[in-house]
């Protein structure tokens, strides 16, 4: 469960700069 909160919080950080990889992240944690 920490792992994956952790996950999460890393593509909100890295969404900015790139949000196409972001989205793909969430896609496959969704």
């Amino acid at each position: 469960m920490f792992r994956h909160v952790k996950q999460l919080q890393y593509t909100v950080r890295v969404s900015e700069p790139n949000p196409g990889l972001a989205n793909l992240l969430l896609e496959q944690f969704g």
